[in-house]
């Protein structure tokens, strides 16, 4: 099952910010007499931790045998005054196929945890307005908040436990860094207590819109681990398969590889020369055979 592909992106995913924070420095903005502004170690930029993450999901769900695509999406994020298109606040729309027939369907804006601040900069209840308001009218999608994590307090390094992802039927949390699920003779079923914890998710609507820069604590009640849309007990809207998800399974484009594409707003595919954007549409389901051992 998906699970633990998404266990195992979430995990690579820990490893890279955490390379990065060893290694990598950004110059924050001078402030008062200072000529050069002060040395803060930094986390990966949201849009490459998420290109990062699609990618691994893709490959790993098509090394696993099931169904996966995933392609530059229309810029719908910022909207278009001009063409009267509002904008949708949406990083990342993702469709997967959690059991035979059985689908989530998110509408999802990235955030990352800045150490030095101890909160998710950029969050906004005027553009997480924007999701809610646009996952709703298209599709009736789940609207989330996709939240990057470091082992920085309130989280937890390999082999320490927290209760900051408190959604989750399963408490405390342990930081698990090894002996990854679907290791020969490891196989995990759910829910399970240990996480990689990287990458997380806050579906609650009333904190996307009632908060701004919230810290880790403040979403400690509504935050669940990324894998954990496959537990049973998740508190996630299932559904048939998404119309838009059906049309990218049966169109062509994962056999082009030279063309930048794009989705329109009403899910059909389109081509387009604009490749700013970092949006992404991914779709992961069941291969047949998995379909039909399951």
């Amino acid at each position: 099952m998906s699970y633990k592909e998404f266990w195992w992106a979430s995990a690579l995913s820990r490893m890279d910010t955490r390379d990065a924070l060893a290694d990598v420095h950004s110059r924050l903005v001078p402030t008062g007499q200072q000529s050069i502004g002060p040395l803060v170690a930094d986390v990966p930029p949201e849009e490459v931790t998420t290109f990062n993450l699609v990618r691994r999901l893709v490959n790993r769900r098509t090394a696993a045998g099931g169904r996966a695509i995933a392609l530059h999406s229309r810029p719908l994020e910022g909207g278009n005054r001009r063409a009267g298109r509002k904008p949708s606040g949406c990083d990342l729309e993702l469709a997967v196929e959690v059991g035979p027939g059985l689908w989530v369907d998110l509408a999802l804006q990235a955030k990352k945890y800045l150490p030095h601040s101890g909160s998710y900069r950029g969050w906004s209840p005027i553009q997480n307005s924007n999701l809610i308001q646009w996952a709703t009218s298209n599709g009736n999608r789940t609207p989330g908040m996709l939240l990057y994590n470091t082992e920085s307090q309130p989280f937890a390094s390999p082999g320490s436990t927290t209760s900051v992802l408190g959604a989750c039927c399963t408490q405390p949390k342990r930081c698990h860094g090894w002996r990854w699920p679907g290791a020969k003779g490891q196989e995990w079923s759910l829910p399970d207590c240990r996480t990689p914890m990287a990458v997380s998710l806050v579906l609650d609507q009333t904190s996307m819109r009632g908060l701004t820069n919230p810290t880790p604590g403040q979403l400690a009640d509504v935050a669940l681990p990324l894998e954990c849309i496959f537990c049973p007990s998740a508190p996630l809207v299932t559904t048939s398969a998404p119309s838009w998800a059906l049309t990218l399974l049966e169109s062509q484009v994962h056999k082009s590889s030279t063309e930048v594409l794009e989705r329109g707003d009403d899910g059909a595919p389109e081509h387009s020369g604009d490749s700013s954007a970092s949006a992404y549409s991914v779709v992961l389901s069941l291969g047949d055979q998995e379909t039909t051992d399951t």
